[in-house]
C-alpha cells in the first residue's frame, strides 16, 4: 500500500512539510564495503536499472517484467483524472547511447487503463552526470542547474513526478521548483517505488 512521507518521523533531507511524497516500500541501502542486500525490494529496483547494454541477454527479461509490475503497481495508485506524470531525468541525457527511458516505459503503460492520464517526458539533463547511489550530487540547487524542461502542453490542476527510489529528495525538490516556476498554481506529488533506508 503506497504511504505518505510522515514527517513526524525522519523525512527525507531535502522535503520539506510542503511537500507531497508518497512511496511503496522501503529499498535497504547496503552499508559500506557491502556490495548488495538481498531484498524483494533490492531485486525488484535492481533488475529495474539493468543498464540498456544488457537488452538481448537472457536477463534483460527481468528488466521487462519490472517495468510491467511497477506499471501495475502504479495504476492502483493513480486516480483516473486528468492530470500529468512525468518522469524525474536520469543521470544520462536523452542523446546519450547508454540513455535508459525506463520510466517512460512504465508511465506509456497506464494508458489502457487511464486514459486521461498524460504521460509527458519533458526533463533531460544539460550534461551527462554521476548518478546519485553512485555518489552524484544530492543537492537541489545543483541538480537544477543541469536539467532543461519542456512547456507543459496542456493546461493541468496535477503533475505527479516519478522515480524508482526516494533518497534524499534533491532531485524531486529541484524538479518540483522548475515545474511551480512555469505554472505556480499547480500541485506537484511525488510517486516512489521505494524510499531507501540505512
Amino acid at each position: 500500500m503506497w504511504k505518505k512521507i510522515d514527517f513526524a518521523q525522519q523525512p527525507p533531507v531535502h522535503l520539506t512539510k510542503a511537500d507531497e511524497v508518497f512511496y511503496l516500500r522501503e529499498y535497504k541501502t547496503p552499508p559500506q564495503g557491502v556490495r548488495y542486500i538481498q531484498t524483494i525490494t533490492n531485486d525488484l529496483i535492481t533488475n529495474f536499472k539493468k543498464p540498456i547494454d544488457r537488452q538481448g541477454k537472457p536477463e534483460y527479461k527481468y528488466k521487462e517484467r519490472a517495468i510491467e509490475q511497477m506499471a501495475e503497481e502504479l495504476r492502483d495508485f493513480l486516480p483516473n483524472a486528468k492530470i500529468h506524470t512525468i518522469p524525474i531525468p536520469t543521470s544520462k541525457c536523452k542523446n546519450d547511447v547508454g540513455y535508459d527511458n525506463r520510466l517512460v516505459q512504465v508511465l506509456q503503460r497506464l494508458k489502457p487503463s487511464h486514459p486521461q492520464i498524460q504521460a509527458l517526458d519533458l526533463f533531460d539533463c544539460i550534461e551527462n552526470c554521476q548518478a546519485s547511489h553512485l555518489g552524484g550530487s544530492r543537492n537541489p540547487d545543483e541538480i537544477r542547474r543541469n536539467l532543461r524542461l519542456d512547456m507543459l502542453p496542456t493546461p493541468c490542476d496535477t503533475v505527479v513526478l516519478v522515480d524508482d527510489v526516494l533518497v534524499t529528495g534533491a532531485h524531486f525538490r529541484a524538479c518540483k521548483s522548475m515545474i511551480i516556476e512555469q505554472c505556480p498554481q499547480i500541485r506537484v506529488v511525488g510517486a516512489f517505488w521505494a524510499r531507501a533506508i540505512r
